[in-house]
């Protein structure tokens, strides 16, 4: 989501931060632009995902970011 949103979704759900993802019962990624501009639903585009994740130390993570691309309508 829109880092501008978090503060109004954290205060309407009443979410508690935790730092350790062990402990979190969800995980709310912040985009500093709108996410959803580029996306033809509520999620986030395959370009920003893509862009987020290509360089993770999770090999998964990495892998799935590029299998992401095959799936862009270039």
């Amino acid at each position: 989501m829109h880092a501008e949103e978090w503060p109004l979704i954290k205060r309407i759900h009443d979410f508690k931060v935790v730092n350790d993802t062990d402990q979190a019962h969800l995980v709310v990624e912040l985009w500093y632009y709108r996410p959803d501009v580029l996306s033809t639903d509520i999620t986030v585009d395959p370009l920003s995902l893509y862009a987020q994740h290509w360089d993770n130390p999770n090999e998964r993570v990495a892998m799935a970011a590029e299998e992401v691309l095959g799936h862009v309508p270039w």
